[in-house]
């Protein structure tokens, strides 16, 4: 029988190898790219997932991350409305509308009334269209019964004694407060204005009841949050109301709805969807949430909305507690570089969003390895690159697979016969050392 001896070169040279290969394989995406100096910063798209009926829970985690982001300036936050939506059109479109309300307002002083009435109405239709868009100004209805106010002093001035009264009830429905105005309106309108506000008085207030479909939707009222769908409005003025809803993944939608004092009008709508719809990749990219490496959705997802890191959160209540995860991938290298995890009582979850999102922001100490901060300049390593180049090469696994058989042949042909070695007659072999008896197995 034969005794067996192993080559130790050979063992190391096959060792070697191996390790080799697997420092390439996981290197690929060992770092991840740093910015150049001066180019544009990370853009970083947020999104907050609702479990069950979380979603006031949602919004309110919602609005602390983006308050928080938005005074990052190592990263290009964008809501991720504003990636499906054509914001920069939109905000086009309402700096058009303003330019027109003031060359309305000058048409007035020139008495030129029927181009101040055309100029008025194009700039309504606007405010209109775009309400979730003025939403986000500081003072969102004001511009729309700015509109009207002017409206009603060109139709008043015109000769236009109804129109005058309708423009004026739509304006005072926007806002209650609404008074006469000496600078804009002539005299006799003061006469038009107690009547307008005695007849809204008598009329009372009404209620509308508002659904959406899919639910959870934000229900803005004449450009005002007033809470989620389903949801009931009480004490709104007789009178043409705008109720506006919004929800993550579908387009805004804006219906006007005429107030009964007394009555309860209802509001069922369903929400419409963009053409590259991406509600199904949501969906999916919810399912993979917490994973340690990017899900083919949430690539996706980031390839839809253009997205180099995505901040990802997932809120679910309990009882009177809400549970809070947030996650933070990084598109470019295809990894989690962090998540954080809290339970707070209801009241607290918009001030622990931005808490959590500034423990998470690219940059910080806890997230370092996003390598946001140009390091210290170092030498090209080109072994390394050419290492990579290797692992991306076609034919690198054929080629691990060869040097894998060459090793284990060059380990067989390291075997050599040492007679002096105590032979076991249970094994009929025994391995050694080399350097005294063998070990017996």
């Amino acid at each position: 029988m034969f005794d067996t001896s192993v080559n130790r070169r050979a063992i190391r040279s096959g060792v070697a190898v191996v390790v080799a290969g697997l420092f390439v394989v996981e290197g690929v995406h060992a770092a991840p790219p740093a910015p150049v100096p001066g180019g544009p910063k990370p853009r970083l798209v947020a999104h907050a997932f609702a479990h069950g009926g979380a979603f006031v829970a949602a919004r309110s985690f919602a609005r602390g991350v983006e308050a928080s982001l938005t005074k990052d300036s190592r990263v290009a936050y964008v809501p991720m409305e504003a990636v499906l939506l054509d914001a920069a059109a939109d905000d086009k479109a309402l700096a058009d509308a303003d330019a027109k309300v003031g060359a309305a307002r000058a048409k007035i002083e020139e008495l030129d009334l029927a181009v101040a009435t055309k100029l008025l109405k194009a700039a309504i239709a606007a405010y209109e269209k775009l309400l979730h868009r003025l939403a986000a100004r500081p003072k969102p209805i004001e511009p729309l019964v700015d509109a009207y106010k002017l409206l009603t002093a060109a139709r008043f001035i015109d000769g236009d004694q109804e129109g005058a009264r309708e423009a004026l009830r739509r304006a005072r429905v926007l806002d209650p407060e609404l008074a006469y105005d000496a600078k804009l309106f002539p005299p006799k309108m003061r006469r038009v204005f107690t009547e307008v506000k005695l007849l809204q008085d008598e009329l009372g207030k009404g209620t509308v009841a508002v659904t959406s479909d899919p639910p959870g939707a934000e229900v803005l009222v004449n450009g005002v949050s007033a809470g989620i769908a389903p949801l009931k409005l009480p004490g709104l003025a007789s009178g043409l109301n705008y109720i506006t809803l919004l929800q993550p993944g579908y387009l805004p939608t804006t219906t006007s709805v005429e107030v009964v004092g007394g009555e309860e009008k209802k509001v069922d709508q369903a929400l419409g969807r963009f053409d590259d719809d991406p509600a199904p990749l949501l969906e999916r990219t919810r399912a993979s949430l917490g994973e340690l490496t990017l899900s083919s959705a949430m690539r996706d997802l980031a390839r839809r909305l253009k997205a180099d890191l995505l901040l990802l959160a997932f809120v679910r209540e309990e009882g009177e507690n809400v549970n809070l995860s947030l996650y933070l991938y990084d598109v470019r290298t295809g990894k989690l570089v962090r998540s954080v995890k809290k339970t707070v009582p209801r009241a607290e979850v918009e001030a622990t969003a931005a808490i959590m999102a500034t423990e998470i922001e690219p940059g910080t100490a806890a997230a370092v390895d996003l390598a946001l901060t140009k390091p210290r300049a170092k030498k090209p390593n080109l072994v390394w690159a050419y290492a990579v180049k290797f692992r991306r090469w076609k034919y690198f696994w054929p080629t691990v697979a060869v040097t894998g058989a060459l090793v284990l042949t060059a380990i067989i042909l390291g075997v050599t016969v040492q007679p002096q070695a105590p032979f076991d007659p249970r094994w009929g072999v025994v391995l050694t050392t080399g350097r005294g008896p063998g070990w017996s197995f």
